[in-house]
């Protein structure tokens, strides 16, 4: 089975009934986390690479946006254990040195890095076509629920759930990628001591997003957007989505299937299934995951876009790759690409971008 979380895939074993959970935490990787349980509308982007850690904080309320985003980085030396925070929207604010707690905050920090006391297995559950970990935890007004990856320790999601009610979002993981982070990543501000400053418009950021889609694509990156960010743009449009190769666009040879839940914005927590049919096709299912089919000379068409929606592309037994997109419409028929560094190996990334200029603007 596999699970997909915002572009991530990675096939796991089921962990046996009272096995001891043996967690090995990576030292190179962002995680993407929705973090309510900080405050509604919270993401928090990790970046590691050895010693350094980088935490990126983003709260937009629902109420509000734009310039209204509260915004922190903190920047972690976990070897000399000392933590510098800075706002970098406002270059005025003071700079806050601290030091690291053993609870940083760290997403492979296992079960207990969320509860803040031992958590109990209690079974194993699918989450988004993975078998993964139930770990629970009591609490004075109930327990906390926790879906981890056994592997590595990274809590997926949690929930607090009480005695009485609903249960209660905590976090969610949204994308994982375990290559190492640029080292500029981790610059901090010099008027807080570091030796790079940071812009708090990220221009530094945005040309690496920039570099790299051009490399990938083999043109001019503002002729695509990153397909993966937000928000949506308010008109809805036909979306042409095609797979094609890194550098020369050509489309990806042989038998692909893709799928799509266009229900997301109305789920909550949706679990996804992958399975095997008898035909020896995959087969999809949970929330409204179905499989969306080639339509001759453009690619696999998707009529009348919803502002988010999930994707998986299959490339038989070489892998997958998923993402979770936001609506870009340009024309009334918009191309949605990822472009795939390695077929034979998804898992070596790629770009999930919308066609703005370029070869596919004007589709036929």
């Amino acid at each position: 089975m596999r699970v997909h979380v915002g572009g991530w895939s990675v096939v796991m074993a089921v962990l046996a009934a009272g096995e001891v959970l043996a967690a090995q935490s990576p030292t190179a990787y962002t995680v993407v986390t929705d973090k309510p349980m900080v405050s509604p509308g919270t993401v928090i982007t990790t970046y590691r690479l050895g010693a350094k850690v980088l935490i990126d904080e983003k709260t937009a309320p629902p109420e509000v946006s734009g310039s209204h985003i509260i915004r922190t980085k903190t920047f972690l030396d976990l070897d000399k254990k000392q933590s510098i925070l800075w706002d970098p929207g406002n270059p005025s604010a003071p700079c806050v040195v601290g030091t690291v707690s053993k609870n940083w905050g760290d997403p492979f920090g296992g079960a207990a890095s969320v509860a803040g006391t031992e958590a109990t297995e209690v079974g194993t559950d699918a989450l988004r076509g993975l078998a993964v970990s139930v770990m629970e935890a009591t609490t004075p007004n109930g327990y906390t629920r926790m879906w981890v990856d056994p592997k590595n320790g990274l809590v997926l999601k949690a929930q607090r759930i009480p005695l009485a009610g609903d249960p209660v979002p905590l976090l969610e993981v949204t994308s994982v990628s375990f290559a190492a982070p640029p080292a500029s990543v981790f610059g901090v501000p010099t008027r807080c001591g570091g030796e790079g400053e940071v812009t708090s418009n990220d221009t530094a950021e945005t040309a690496r997003g920039s570099d790299e889609i051009a490399a990938l694509t083999g043109g001019d990156s503002r002729d695509y957007v990153n397909a993966m960010t937000g928000p949506p743009s308010a008109k809805s449009c036909t979306v042409d989505f095609r797979v094609v190769k890194a550098g020369t666009l050509a489309p990806v040879a042989g038998t692909l299937q893709v799928a799509a839940d266009l229900k997301l914005g109305s789920e909550t927590n949706p679990h996804y299934t992958i399975g095997s049919g008898e035909d020896g096709r995959l087969t999809f299912s949970g929330g409204g995951l179905h499989e969306i089919m080639a339509q001759p000379n453009h690619g696999f068409r998707i009529d009348s876009a919803p502002e988010t929606f999930e994707l998986d592309v299959e490339f038989g037994d070489a892998g997958s790759a998923a993402a979770r997109i936001y609506r870009q419409c340009f024309a009334p028929r918009t191309a949605l690409l990822f472009v795939v560094r390695d077929p034979a190996n998804p898992s070596a990334g790629g770009a999930w971008v919308w066609a703005k200029g370029g070869p596919f603007a004007s589709l036929r």
